[in-house]
């Protein structure tokens, strides 16, 4: 224990802009090895504690504080969800397809489909075709653990942030990344 605690003492007085000033630490190391008088040993050894459990509540507010950083950004970055059905999605398309792009692309979506296909390729790496009455999604995802439980023929409940929204002589088709199942 008492090596232990020198070598943290040791630790501590070499940090620079620590919360621990380097002298205290110093001198508590000095006085463990016997270097020094224990005339104030007990004193710096509670100041030495006291500042330890500082450290230790400046760490753990810090940790706290980047958390709630982490998620206030997850919540900023979460795409806007879309609430129009896919028909009405597919029919702003058809009409024009520039303005479907503006209005979709970069928004979650989430909707069901029959799974028509399970493939894997280079970007996205993992791909899913799916139907949706009439309209194609086209989702991709890096996780093959989103897409090893899926089978070709049932239906499957698909979100994602779409990429692109296209009408053509085959029909309406939504792309979507970070797709999830």
């Amino acid at each position: 224990m008492l090596s232990e605690t020198k070598e943290l003492l040791s630790i501590v007085s070499k940090q620079k802009g620590g919360h621990i000033p380097a002298w205290l630490a110093k001198d508590a190391s000095k006085r463990l090895e016997g270097t020094q008088p224990n005339t104030k040993f007990e004193v710096n050894m509670k100041l030495l504690g006291k500042a330890l459990t500082a450290a230790g509540l400046v760490a753990l507010t810090g940790c706290a504080a980047l958390d709630q950083i982490a998620q206030d950004m997850q919540e900023v970055t979460a795409p806007v969800m879309i609430t129009e059905a896919l028909p009405r999605i597919c029919q702003v398309a058809k009409d024009n397809k520039v303005r479907a792009n503006e209005l979709y692309v970069n928004k979650g979506l989430s909707a069901s489909g029959e799974v028509r296909s399970v493939t894997e390729g280079f970007q996205p790496r993992y791909r899913v075709f799916m139907k949706a009455g009439d309209v194609a999604i086209h989702a991709g995802t890096e996780k093959s653990q989103q897409v090893t439980h899926l089978r070709t023929g049932k239906v499957a409940r698909v979100s994602g942030v779409v990429t692109d929204v296209t009408y053509d002589y085959q029909g309406c088709s939504i792309a979507l990344k970070d797709a999830t199942f």
